[in-house]
């Protein structure tokens, strides 16, 4: 555990809540644990993580209790980025160094975050690397280490809350919210329509089989409509006693502007309402909070978002208020993240050209996140679907 503050090494704020273990099969071990304090003036501390009582590990109503509990219990512990982004200028150039802040800032044209300095070591990365550093070699440099920071305080709020982690992996005994990879989103959807059409849908499901499994999906058509009302729709019925929905089939609009990006938005809701276990949406329903917490939490962190409630202050049309309120609603936000999420990690073309037709303009409501900003709600994603027991 790390002192977090402006005067925190690096190297020490980016292994605070990393857990070593006694079992040597595991990485990394108890032997490679630090003697604290092990600089002058450091002031990181262990704390012991015990191994979970055997009824905890065999009883999976009790570990529902602990997760359900779990909101009232410790508050999430920081993880340096956090401390990063709250900090003002001054302190972020305290810890990172001031050339070396100026330098990153000038590049990246915007405000940088922790991660934009540091290596998957933990390591602050030099001024000349940052400066010569590809898109490319950004991009995947990010990505590594966003999900590590997103792990890591997984690790470390789980741990706060109850005591223990399981020690057959590197996570708490498994999730309540698992559901395994069950069979390809693409057995679950009938595709309808043109050649043309068939191929763009089968373009979106070949890319989301490629990244994740699904839950207990129900089979439905994936077809298309002439409408000028919307871009896409996912219909289903509720049942007036129970609440339950039950989807019915998905239709895109054939004047989709980025009818690649309609299709998986509709499978993001698909996969909200259908396959994460609730019958309702999961991204409103309370009972999954828990799994959608990072999620939230990057959202309501991004730019877009923020310029999303800003705009909802201003003196504007009712007609716009109204999409305002819509786009906000946790389910849009999710088909929305889920749609980009899916299309980052495609190889078409055009897919990835509709991805960055609909990256946010100057002037224009944000319906999407910029690459950067988009950053943490995609690590958030991987982390949700890594406990689902879905991401391949």
């Amino acid at each position: 555990m790390a002192t977090l503050d402006e005067n925190t090494r690096p190297a020490h704020a980016a292994r605070n809540g990393r857990i070593y273990w006694v079992d040597r099969s595991k990485q990394p071990t108890i032997d490679q644990l630090p003697v604290l304090p092990d600089e002058p003036n450091c002031r990181c501390y262990d704390t012991p993580v015990l191994h979970p009582p055997e009824e905890f590990e065999n009883d999976p109503a009790l570990r529902a209790e602990f997760q359900n509990a779990a909101g009232n219990a410790i508050p999430d512990p920081q993880v340096y980025s956090q401390w990063f982004d709250r900090a003002d200028v001054g302190r972020r150039k305290m810890a990172v160094g001031a050339k070396r802040y100026d330098a990153v800032r000038k590049k990246l044209g915007r405000t940088p975050g922790f991660t934009d300095f540091i290596g998957t070591d933990g390591a602050v990365l030099p001024i000349d690397h940052l400066r010569r550093e590809t898109v490319r070699d950004r991009e995947l440099r990010l990505s590594a280490v966003s999900q590590q920071m997103l792990h890591r305080q997984a690790l470390l709020t789980k741990a706060s809350r109850f005591g223990f982690v399981s020690p057959n992996n590197q996570s708490p005994a498994v999730s309540p919210f698992h559901r395994g990879i069950t069979a390809p989103v693409s057995k679950a959807l009938g595709l309808q329509g043109t050649k043309k059409q068939k191929g763009i849908s089968a373009t979106v499901l070949g890319v989301i089989d490629a990244i994740h499994g699904d839950g207990d999906l129900p089979e439905i058509p994936l077809g298309w409509s002439k409408s000028t009302k919307w871009n896409g729709a996912m219909k289903f019925s509720v049942n007036k006693l129970s609440g339950e929905m039950t989807a019915t089939s998905i239709s895109v609009s054939t004047i989709s502007p980025h009818p690649h990006m309609t299709v998986a938005h509709e499978i993001g809701h698909f996969l909200d309402q259908q396959g994460i276990g609730s019958r309702r949406f999961a991204s409103v329903d309370p009972k999954f909070s828990l799994l959608f917490k990072a999620f939230n939490d990057a959202i309501a962190g991004s730019d877009s978002f923020q310029v999303i409630q800003k705009l909802t202050t201003l003196n504007l049309s009712q007609k716009t208020k109204e999409h305002l309120a819509y786009i906000q609603q946790p389910e849009e936000l999710f088909a929305r993240a889920y749609a980009q999420w899916v299309a980052t990690k495609s190889k078409n073309k055009t897919f990835a050209k509709e991805l960055d037709d609909s990256l946010p303009k100057s002037g224009t409501i944000p319906h999407q996140w910029s690459h950067d900003d988009f950053r943490p709600i995609a690590a958030s994603l991987d982390s949700m679907f890594r406990e689902l027991g879905w991401l391949k």
